[in-house]
C-alpha cells in the first residue's frame, strides 16, 4: 500500500517490524526481500511520485572543499531515489578491493568477496541483467576480438547497463500490492530515536512539509539513504547522544569518497574504425556492454596503486552529423524551430555519416561514432580512504529544522599516482602493439593542477564505513550501527573502500545479505 503521508490520514504513532527510509534501489529491492516473511514492513520515502522544488530544497549544502556537483545534482529525493536519475551500469567489485593493502591507508573489509558474490546474482535480477559474465568470457559472447594487451597489464572487462534502471517504474505495483509492506511519501525522517539507553533503536520521526509529525517505532530500522544523508541522517539524532548516533569515535561522515573522472588522455588511433567498433557502448537484447581497460592487479601491486578502470570517450567535432542530430533532439524538445532547421541543414550535406551511424547502430549493434572525434582515455578511479574528506553538520538548518551538511571532498597523491600509471601503462600497450600515439594530459604533470579535467561521478561512498569494531567504523559486518541495537545502515556509506566499479550492483548485493538477516529474526506467526 502506497500512501500520501502529507495528506492522508495516518496515526501519530505507528509500529512495524522493519522500517525501512528510503526507496532507492537499496531500500526497494529490501523491501522486496522481506515481501513474503511475514514481517509488517513500513518504508518512509521523503518524497513523492515526482521531484518537486521544495522537496528538493531540503537537500541543499555547502561544498566547502573541492568542487562536487553530485551533492546537489546526483540526489534525488522522490520515490525511486537516485535510480530515478541513474544510466542503470553495474559491475561487481574486484578481490583486490577487499583486502588490506599495506600502501592503502584504512584499507580492507571486514568481508571479503566470496562472502559477498552469492549475493551478486540476486542482486542482478532487481536490474534485469541476470548471468555473471563481465570478462573476456563476456567479450566472446558478444563476438568482439579485443587487443592483445598484455594480461599482467590491462585487464579485459565489460559493465552491463540494463535497459530498465527506474525502480519506481519496475517495482511499484509490487510494493503497492504487497500485503506486509506500507509506503508512505512525503514522510521526511527528522530523527532516529533510540531507547534511553541508546543501546537499541526505538522509532523515527517523521514530519511532513505540511506540518504533520508521527513516530514509527520498530524492532529494525534500516537506512537506504545514500552515503551523504545517511551521515546526516545519523549526526543530527543527538536526542540521547550529543555527538549523533554510531558517532562516539567521531567516524560518522568521515572517509568520503567518490569516483574522480576525467580524460587522462588522449589516443591517436592507427585504425579508428576498430577502436569505435571495439570500445563504444555495445547493444545487445539483454543488456547493454561497455568495455573497459582496467588496471592488472599485478601492477596495482607493483606500482602501489588504488583500483581504476578507464574506457574511451569520443567526442564528435561539433560540425559532425552526430552533434547536429543531437541539436536537432534538444531543438525538438525546447521547440526552437528555427534553430531545428538550421542544424538539420547541417545534417542533410553529410548522407555517407548518416548512413554510417545507421550501420554502427543497426548491423554492428553499437554506440554511432562521427568519424570526425577525438578519442580520449576516461578514467574512474578509486579513492584512497581519507578520515578528513567528510560530510559534517552545519550550522544551518533547513525548513524542517534538521541541520544541514557541508562537504569538504580532498583527494590525494595516490589518487594522481594511479591515474598516471593507468595512462602510462595504456600508453605503452597501445604503442608496442602498434593501435596509435597516446598524449598523457599535460595537467597530470601538475601537483595542483591534475584534478581540473576530473568531476566527480555520483558515486558517494564511504561515510559510516564497516569494521571489525567501533574504533574503525560505523557498522559492523551485518551493517549494523555499532553500539545502537536494530539500527542499520544498507548503502554505499558502508564501503570502507570503493574499488573502480560502479557501486549500485554492490548496494543491492548488500540489501540481499542484510534481507537474509531480518527473515531469519522473523518471529514465527
Amino acid at each position: 500500500m502506497i500512501l500520501n503521508f502529507a495528506q492522508q490520514e495516518v496515526p501519530d504513532q505507528l509500529r512495524c517490524d522493519v522500517c525501512i527510509i528510503g526507496t532507492g534501489p537499496a531500500g526497494t529491492s529490501l523491501a522486496l526481500e522481506l515481501r513474503d516473511s511475514g514481517l509488517d514492513v513500513i518504508v518512509l520515502e521523503a518524497g513523492g511520485h515526482k521531484p518537486d522544488n521544495e522537496t528538493t530544497s531540503l537537500y541543499e549544502a555547502d561544498v566547502v572543499g573541492l568542487p562536487h556537483d553530485g551533492i546537489h545534482d546526483g540526489r534525488a529525493r522522490v520515490f525511486g531515489g537516485t535510480s530515478t536519475l541513474w544510466g542503470g551500469q553495474s559491475l561487481p567489485l574486484d578481490p583486490i578491493d577487499f583486502e588490506k593493502r599495506d600502501w592503502v591507508d584504512d584499507s580492507g573489509w571486514p568481508i571479503s568477496l566470496e562472502e559477498l558474490s552469492p549475493y551478486y546474482p540476486r542482486a542482478e535480477r532487481y536490474l534485469n541483467i541476470e548471468g555473471m559474465s563481465y570478462g573476456r568470457k563476456a567479450w566472446c559472447e558478444m563476438g568482439l576480438k579485443p587487443p592483445s594487451f598484455d594480461p599482467e597489464k590491462i585487464d579485459i572487462a565489460l559493465s552491463k547497463f540494463t535497459y530498465k534502471p527506474n525502480f519506481a517504474t519496475n517495482y511499484k505495483n509490487l510494493l503497492d500490492t504487497a500485503p506486509n509492506i506500507r509506503i508512505l511519501l512525503h514522510a521526511n525522517v527528522t530523527e532516529l530515536v533510540p531507547t534511553e539507553s541508546t543501546r537499541r533503536i526505538s522509532h523515527a520521526v517523521i514530519k511532513s512539509l505540511s506540518g504533520k509529525t508521527c513516530d514509527v517505532h520498530a524492532d529494525n530500522i534500516v537506512i537506504c539513504c545514500g552515503a551523504i544523508e545517511s551521515a546526516r541522517l545519523l549526526l543530527a539524532s543527538q536526542r540521547h547522544t550529543p555527538t549523533g548516533l554510531g558517532n562516539e569515535e567521531d567516524l560518522v561522515g568521515r572517509y568520503f569518497q567518490d569516483h574522480p573522472t576525467g580524460n587522462c588522455a588522449e589516443i591517436f588511433p592507427e585504425n579508428p574504425a576498430a577502436l569505435r567498433s571495439l570500445y563504444a557502448l555495445q547493444y545487445r537484447k539483454d543488456a547493454k556492454y561497455f568495455p573497459k581497460l582496467p588496471l592488472n592487479e599485478k601492477v596495482q601491486r607493483e606500482e602501489k596503486t588504488l583500483n581504476i578502470t578507464a574506457h574511451l570517450r569520443f567526442e564528435p567535432d561539433d560540425r559532425s552529423a552526430l552533434m547536429g542530430l543531437k541539436s536537432m533532439v534538444s531543438d525538438l524538445k525546447s521547440k526552437d524551430i528555427g534553430s531545428l532547421m538550421s542544424h538539420s541543414a547541417v545534417v542533410a550535406t553529410q548522407p555517407q555519416e548518416l548512413v554510417s551511424y545507421a550501420v554502427q547502430y543497426g548491423i554492428k549493434r553499437h554506440t554511432p561514432v562521427a568519424k570526425q572525434s577525438r578519442i580520449f582515455l576516461r578514467a574512474i578511479t578509486e579513492q584512497a580512504p581519507n578520515p578528513d574528506s567528510r560530510v559534517y553538520l552545519s550550522d544551518e538548518t533547513d525548513r524542517l529544522g534538521v541541520p544541514k551538511l557541508k562537504l569538504d571532498w580532498r583527494v590525494s597523491k595516490l589518487d594522481r599516482h594511479t591515474i598516471i600509471t593507468l595512462g602510462e601503462t595504456v600508453k605503452s600497450e597501445f604503442e608496442r602493439l602498434k593501435l596509435g600515439r597516446v598524449e598523457i594530459a599535460p595537467e597530470l604533470s601538475s601537483c595542483d593542477l591534475w584534478m581540473e579535467p576530473f568531476i566527480d561521478a555520483n558515486h558517494h561512498m564511504g561515510t559510516t564505513r564497516m569494521a571489525d569494531g567501533p574504533k574503525s567504523g560505523v557498522v559492523t559486518t551485518d551493517c549494523e550501527v555499532f553500539g545502537v541495537k536494530g539500527l542499520y545502515v544498507c548503502s554505499s556509506s558502508v564501503f570502507p573502500t570503493g574499488g573502480s566499479s560502479n557501486p549500485t550492483l554492490t548496494i543491492l548485493a548488500l540489501a540481499m545479505r542484510l534481507g537474509d538477516r531480518l527473515k531469519s529474526q522473523a518471529p514465527q506467526r
